[in-house]
C-alpha cells in the first residue's frame, strides 16, 4: 500500500530577536515591562521536542494586544538533565528568545533599539527566519 505525507506550509507572520544577558527571566521581563510600557506575565512553560523527540519546557512571558503580541522565551530548557536542547539550535549562546508580531513594519527595529538600552542586555540581534529550521517550534 502507497504511503502518503501531509506536507504544511505555514506563514511565518513574526519576527524573532535573540537576547544575551545574565538577568534572570522574572527580571528581564519587568525590565521590558518598564522600558517598553507594556506587561508580559508569566505564562505556562512553552513545550517544544528537542531532536529525539522528547519535550522540553522552556519559560516563557506573553504581552498581547489586539495589534502587537510579544513572547519571551528562556532558550534553554528548564530541565537541568537536558541542558543542551535550546529553543533555537542554530544560535545556542542566546540567552533569550523575543517574538513578536505587529501590524506597524518598523515595530521590531524599535523594540530592538530600545533592548540594546537596558543596561542589563549584553547583545541583541534579529534572526533572519529564512535560516532558522527551528521556527516550527514557535507556531502556536
Amino acid at each position: 500500500m502507497k504511503k502518503s505525507k501531509l506536507k504544511v506550509d505555514y506563514t511565518y507572520d513574526f519576527g524573532l530577536l535573540g537576547i544575551s544577558t545574565l538577568a534572570k527571566p522574572h527580571k528581564l521581563a519587568w525590565q521590558l515591562n518598564q522600558d517598553l510600557g507594556i506587561r508580559l506575565v508569566k505564562q505556562a512553560d512553552h513545550q517544544a521536542p528537542n531532536k529525539n523527540s522528547e519535550p522540553c519546557h522552556y519559560t516563557h512571558f506573553l504581552f498581547e494586544t489586539v495589534l502587537t503580541t510579544i513572547r519571551l522565551f528562556k532558550n534553554k530548557p528548564n530541565e537541568p538533565e537536558s541542558p543542551k536542547w535550546v529553543l533555537v539550535p542554530e544560535h545556542p549562546h542566546f540567552d533569550y528568545i523575543i517574538m513578536f508580531q505587529s501590524d506597524d513594519d518598523e515595530f521590531g527595529n524599535r523594540l530592538q533599539r530600545t533592548l540594546k538600552n537596558i543596561a542589563s542586555v549584553e547583545l541583541v540581534a534579529s534572526l533572519p527566519l529564512t535560516a532558522l529550521k527551528s521556527k516550527d517550534n514557535f507556531i502556536f
